[in-house]
């Protein structure tokens, strides 16, 4: 995220393969899909965030990083749901 936050790409997209590669969790799906998204990557930051949503069924995903990605990607309402459901779920 933070080589995209500094506007390098290729940094980016090397680290977002290293990321998926060695950790494919749904937080560094999220997060990688997040950091695509910033590149202009929105196809597979996309891509990245579903899978992640797929593997929230079964593992934990902080759903504020997940707004995170969608804020990225432009997808305001989305990302308010996303918070709004983690604040349901951390409150319970």
């Amino acid at each position: 995220m933070a080589y995209a936050q500094m506007g390098k790409r290729p940094e980016t997209l090397h680290a977002a393969e290293n990321a998926i590669r060695l950790a494919n969790s749904p937080s560094v799906l999220t997060t990688t899909a997040s950091a695509l998204a910033r590149v202009g990557q929105s196809a597979e930051a996309r891509r990245l965030l579903n899978k992640a949503l797929e593997q929230a069924k079964e593992r934990y995903d902080c759903r504020f990083l997940v707004a995170r990605a969608y804020v990225e990607l432009g997808e305001t309402e989305k990302a308010l749901e996303s918070l709004e459901q983690g604040y349901l779920q951390r409150s319970a």
